[in-house]
């Protein structure tokens, strides 16, 4: 009969699979962490093709309402991006480029003749005698005033279809600056029973003064 073992004595087999266990959980540990580890940047790797841009418009037409939107809110960077979207040969492309020039005279507060009236010039000559091309006059007009350009104000005045109470009075401003007398055309205009505009406003000061 074989003598009892004594447990106090190492086991080879229980020793042998304690190691295998461990060598089992190292090899795991380290393969999981190679697989969370972030990759290396690769320099020579080729990079991925980057992912078309969606078209910031559906079509032509859909950028000429932006565009138009976008005027009404005085929103310049808007209608040129829409533009760059409506071909030359699109029927309201002449529209798109007055609504973005007169966003633009809209932002000039200050300042003498620069490109944009020169771009403005170019513009209303081309399109004289249609209401796209009075519209741009007239904010031109208004812009000229409130940077008190009247000579220029003054030659461009008499091509003006569309006359408002503002182009009204800012005509008499500058009629005014050339010393003409215009008081009592000034007094009728402005005791008409209507809400004054800026522009009439600046010309009761201007007569106050």
């Amino acid at each position: 009969m074989p003598a009892p073992s004594d447990p106090r004595r190492p086991n080879p087999l229980r020793r042998h699979l304690h190691r295998a266990i461990v060598g089992t959980l190292l090899a795991v540990s380290t393969a999981t962490a190679a697989a969370q580890a972030p990759p290396k940047p690769c320099r020579d790797c080729p990079r991925p093709a980057a992912a078309p841009r969606a078209p910031e418009f559906a079509s032509a037409d859909d950028a000429v309402l932006a565009a138009r939107q976008a005027l009404t809110r005085g929103d310049a960077a808007r209608i040129a991006q829409a533009a760059t979207f409506v071909p030359n040969d699109h029927p309201l492309r002449t529209y798109v480029e007055g609504w973005q020039l007169r966003a633009q005279l809209a932002e000039l507060k200050t300042g003498g003749l620069g490109p944009l009236d020169t771009d403005v010039r170019a513009f209303v000559a081309m399109q004289t005698g249609s209401l796209n091309g009075d519209l741009v006059r007239r904010d031109w007009l208004t812009s000229l005033a409130r940077r008190q350009l009247w000579a220029a104000f003054d030659e461009q005045l008499p091509d003006l279809v569309q006359r408002d109470d503002p182009i009204r009075c800012h005509a008499l401003q500058a009629r005014r600056s050339f010393s003409e007398p215009v008081a009592a055309e000034a007094r009728e205009l402005l005791l008409q029973p209507r809400e004054l505009r800026d522009a009439c406003q600046a010309l009761l000061s201007a007569l106050a003064a």
